[in-house]
Parts: structure tokens; C-alpha cells; sequence
């Protein structure tokens, strides 16, 4: 269990720095959002891999059954991850209203929303 853990802490962090880097090269324009999202996907499901093998050989017993689940498994959230990633971005969604002062709670745009009712006791 021990020799699991650790092994699970070393890909951790090997998937953090992975990620760090595919980022920095995104948003420097190195790399296309494409490879981005590709990069990304494997850096998660590698992240993910060794709980999962030590989980299927568990819970189905080691050999070729335990291998196949768990590919198939891996195969899923990489396709899953990649298809979430490569997807642009919504419309009005991110931190467009913290950049904007005009924009309120609901997204509208302030100068456009109707002024607030005034109680007049």
C-alpha cells in the first residue's frame, strides 16, 4: 500500500509540472489549443493510472482482465477530458464580469438593466 501511495505522489507531481508547462506554452502562443487539450487530457489520465491499476488488480485480480479494464477506463477519460478541453469557450462565461465594473451579478450590463426601485416612505 505504501509502495502505491508513493508511486501515486510521484506521478502527481510529474502531471502538475506536465500541466504547468503545456499551459505556459498556451498562453504564450507556443502551442495550439488542440495540443493543449491533448497534453492536458494524458497529464490527468497518467496522474490517474497507477490508483486505477492498483484498484483493478484488486477488485479483478491480476492479469490481462485487470490490464484491459483498466486501458479501457483510461481510454474513457482521455477521450472525455480531451473532448471538454478542445471545446471554446462560452460566451460571457470566465472572469469577464470581474474585468468589467459595468457588468452585475446576473451578467447583464448595468447601463442597460433597469434602474433599482427606490422605496419612497
Amino acid at each position: 500500500m505504501g509502495e502505491i501511495l508513493a508511486i501515486e505522489m510521484a506521478a502527481l507531481l510529474a502531471a502538475v509540472l506536465s500541466i504547468g508547462a503545456a499551459d505556459f506554452a498556451y498562453h504564450s502562443g507556443r502551442i495550439a489549443r488542440r495540443f493543449h487539450s491533448v497534453w492536458v487530457a494524458a497529464s490527468i489520465t497518467a496522474m490517474c493510472l497507477p490508483i486505477v491499476f492498483w484498484a483493478a488488480g484488486i477488485f479483478v485480480g491480476p492479469g490481462a482482465p485487470a490490464w484491459g479494464l483498466s486501458g479501457m477506463f483510461a481510454a474513457v477519460l482521455a477521450v472525455g477530458l480531451y473532448h471538454n478541453l478542445a471545446a471554446p469557450p462560452i460566451a460571457g462565461r470566465g472572469d469577464a464580469g470581474a474585468a468589467n465594473p459595468q457588468r452585475t451579478r446576473g451578467g447583464e450590463n448595468a447601463s442597460l438593466s433597469a434602474p433599482p426601485k427606490v422605496d419612497a416612505r
